[in-house]
């Protein structure tokens, strides 16, 4: 009997020892998963906050892009009435605005990159943050693609044509900063190529602002589905 008792205290004791360790590893892996849920959240609040600022960006970018299409229009329209009734000015400006309107994208994406590449991503229960959040940053790289066609295949040729062909007002006011004044100096009629390929470049200004508005839609979806993410765990 003695035998037996000491068996069972000390089983009673081993038990007890492997019930409390099992939940001191419990405890631990679970303050450890409320950390990384945190740190999830915060990402994700941090990821909203530059999205809501991004997207302040790229309305104000809409607004370059149809500058440059009205500027476009009035040029490949009216250029030869504003010429013959020696609307020189008038010309000069379109001209500007056509030729050096356009946007840059920089990305701010570090968060969603962090988050993606610490494992955290793993942890959205909402797996419609992450399809969104994956299509929002392809398409920022076709958004960045007709900005760089913009940049490198349109305004050179443009500038070119410019520099031959206006000159600065300077008693006219700047506008973004700089000297925006300008009038159209040639005896000649805008050219036909030019225009044409003004028309080509207003196309793809036509492009940036349906993809861009199409982006804005989805971003709204996506702060409405962060939104309840974290509002799930809390």
């Amino acid at each position: 009997m003695k035998l037996k008792s000491i068996i069972s205290k000390y089983s009673i004791e081993f038990f007890v020892i492997l019930f409390s360790i099992s939940v001191s590893f419990y405890l631990e892996k679970r303050r450890a998963l409320i950390y990384k849920e945190k740190l999830k959240n915060e990402s994700l609040s941090k990821i909203k906050q530059n999205i809501l600022f991004a997207d302040e960006d790229f309305r104000y970018n809409i607004s370059i892009h149809k500058d440059a299409i009205e500027s476009i229009n009035s040029l490949y329209f009216r250029s030869d009435s504003l010429f013959n009734n020696r609307m020189n000015d008038s010309l000069g400006y379109y001209l500007h605005v056509a030729t050096n309107y356009t946007t840059i994208l920089v990305d701010n994406d570090e968060e969603y990159e962090t988050i993606k590449n610490s494992g955290l991503i793993e942890l959205i229960e909402n797996k419609k943050v992450i399809e969104l959040l994956q299509n929002k940053y392809s398409n920022h790289k076709f958004i960045k693609s007709i900005e760089e066609i913009i940049l490198r295949d349109m305004i050179p040729e443009f500038k070119d044509f410019l520099s031959r062909y206006t000159q600065y007002d300077f008693n006219k006011p700047k506008h973004f900063g700089v000297w925006a004044g300008k009038n159209y100096s040639s005896k000649n009629r805008i050219p036909d190529y030019i225009l044409e390929k003004l028309m080509d470049k207003s196309q793809l200004h036509k492009q940036y602002v349906m993809v861009v508005n199409n982006q804005l839609k989805r971003d709204s979806i996506i702060i409405e589905e962060i939104n309840k993410e974290i509002s799930f765990d809390n």
